[in-house]
């Protein structure tokens, strides 16, 4: 049987939190992450739901952020590229800037020069930094995923033979 997303978080939360209030808030947290590992309610939703102050939730959040796979309980995936520049101790690169700044679409339409120009830095350092942030995973909880695609067997096929359309029962 296959760990779930929120059994492997669980389990991580269970590992480091000490507090039941805690454990609570980190419970809330992961039941609203998805299957791609993102964040689905804001901060101030839990805090509500759970008449908890926001900082409290958020303090929470910033543990389980820490939390494998990398770049999990992101609210969107600006800041799971983020949360996954800084676990691989890269906050003073070119790539987290793009990032931080906020350069995903210029970088997605391949406006690399428009990019350099904004930072003042050269092209070929942009394209480094792109293809760095190419290899992280923007779906970090995808490897827990139970998605399995379907296959259908159609039960008739039409085929063209000698200019006449043919009916075949499929066996």
């Amino acid at each position: 049987v296959e760990e779930s997303l929120a059994e492997h978080l669980l389990w991580q939360l269970t590992m480091s939190v000490t507090s039941e209030d805690d454990y609570a808030i980190g419970e809330a947290i992961i039941g609203n992450i998805d299957d791609d590992g993102y964040l689905t309610v804001s901060v101030e939703e839990i805090a509500d739901a759970l008449e908890r102050d926001v900082a409290e939730v958020e303090r929470v959040l910033q543990l389980i952020q820490t939390f494998e796979p990398t770049g999990v309980g992101a609210r969107d995936l600006r800041e799971c590229l983020l949360i996954q520049i800084r676990q691989l101790g890269l906050e003073d690169t070119i790539a987290y800037k793009i990032v931080e700044d906020n350069y995903l679409e210029d970088l997605e339409a391949n406006r690399f020069p428009q990019i350099a120009k904004n930072l003042g830095i050269d092209m070929e350092l942009v394209r480094e930094a792109a293809n760095a942030i190419a290899s992280l995973e923007p779906r970090p909880g995808r490897q827990f995923s139970s998605y399995k695609p379907e296959y259908v067997i159609p039960d008739v096929t039409v085929e063209k033979i000698d200019g006449e359309y043919k009916v075949f029962m499929n066996d």
